[in-house]
């Protein structure tokens, strides 16, 4: 626990941070979010938890409305989940356990879930609302961390209500640990010759995957395949791919050739990177010598998407090189990025602070939301594909 002072120390501090680091900061902080501040200060109790600290910074952040300014979950509560099996149907959720299969789940600790949402996004720094929407409710299990963004008390076991035929049955959960070990490369790729298909999986990427992406052009050549997917959907990260995949795409010379243009922040100045000047002659030298694919490219994303998946499908649209089929991504196509970490001296919350912003490749089209051309539940896009292909 942390008394008052020390509270105010870790507010300011992240502010100071803030005001030294985020790229829309140079001369001053945005009002909204100083008012946010003097309200936590003004209801601070007298000694406050290592978690109500985190929450109390967390909706400081939110008035950014960039989601990459944010607070970052506590190690403590990164693996910890109720032990109930569950899924979303039209913003509703439903048991997948044995004991209460199919019942609706009303409410956690006797709060509606509607209401559990609106605390979640007091907390959740975001620019459109399809980012909150999806990491509330595309769900198949319930994170610690997540509850206690809806002011939902973690501190001891969980009380759901659920709809029954039998009426409202109340069951408490505990929380248990769960950790995900990831090993080895996440991208994968598929050759369908029956369905004249490549599909390129993306879970995961760094620079070591060029190979890969060189070894699935030259299969789809081989196999003289017309159609590829680049299936974004699950992947959140910020590596991106673009020049990987461009340089086999055989119209890229001739496409309207337009790139993002890149803000950064180095001290107290702004330097502007335009990487939308390149000649015939660069983009030429850029190109495989082989392999090149002239066919279909259909790229698949979801509301999961707020970095590199985003980035690519944004690119290769506003490019007509590809058609992008999915859901509308979390993040807007003109937004801020470049993370820098830190963390706050006394409780240790942990935060990340946009330097960067990025601008939407064609400045014509809408910088807030990027709308796919197929607009479909994102666990339905690889059948709209399908439905392209066999037309």
């Amino acid at each position: 626990f942390f008394n008052k002072q020390q509270v105010i120390e870790d507010i300011d501090f992240a502010l100071n941070t803030i005001k030294n680091y985020h790229i829309s900061c140079i001369k001053e902080v945005p009002q909204e979010v100083l008012q946010q501040k003097d309200i936590e200060i003004a209801n601070l109790q007298e000694t406050t938890s290592t978690i109500e600290v985190w929450k109390i910074l967390s909706r400081i952040f939110a008035k950014f409305h960039d989601v990459r300014t944010t607070t970052c979950w506590p190690e403590f509560l990164r693996h910890k989940m109720l032990s109930l099996k569950i899924h979303n149907v039209n913003n509703r959720f439903f048991c997948d356990d044995d004991n209460y299969k199919g019942a609706e789940i009303i409410a956690i600790n006797k709060t509606r879930i509607a209401d559990l949402y609106k605390s979640f996004k007091k907390h959740f720094s975001f620019s459109i609302e399809e980012w909150p929407h999806g990491n509330f409710f595309d769900r198949t299990f319930f994170p610690a961390g997540l509850l206690a963004l809806s002011n939902v008390d973690i501190t001891q076991p969980v009380e759901i209500s659920f709809k029954t035929n039998q009426g409202v049955i109340e069951q408490k959960y505990r929380f248990y640990e769960q950790k995900l070990v990831k090993e080895g490369s996440l991208v994968s790729y598929l050759i369908d010759e029956e369905k004249n298909l490549g599909i390129f999986h993306i879970g995961d990427f760094d620079q070591s995957c060029d190979k890969i992406v060189n070894r699935f052009f030259a299969d789809i050549e081989k196999n003289n395949i017309k159609n590829i997917v680049i299936d974004w959907r699950f992947w959140r990260g910020s590596d991106i791919a673009i020049d990987f995949f461009k340089k086999y795409i055989k119209n890229f010379p001739n496409s309207k050739k337009l790139d993002y243009k890149v803000e950064k922040r180095i001290g107290e100045k702004i330097k502007t990177i335009e990487y939308g000047n390149q000649s015939i002659e660069e983009i030429n030298k850029l190109m495989s010598d082989n392999h090149l694919f002239d066919g279909n490219i259909y790229i698949l994303i979801s509301n999961e998407n707020i970095g590199a998946g985003l980035d690519f499908a944004c690119f290769f649209s506003d490019n007509d090189l590809a058609m992008v089929i999915g859901e509308i991504p979390g993040n807007s196509p003109t937004c801020f990025c470049g993370d820098k970490f830190f963390s706050s001296p006394n409780s240790h919350v942990t935060f990340r602070i946009s330097s960067m912003k990025f601008y939407r490749p064609d400045p014509t089209k809408d910088p807030i939301r990027f709308t796919p051309d197929i607009l479909v539940k994102a666990e339905d896009a690889m059948n709209e594909v399908y439905k392209l292909i066999k037309k």
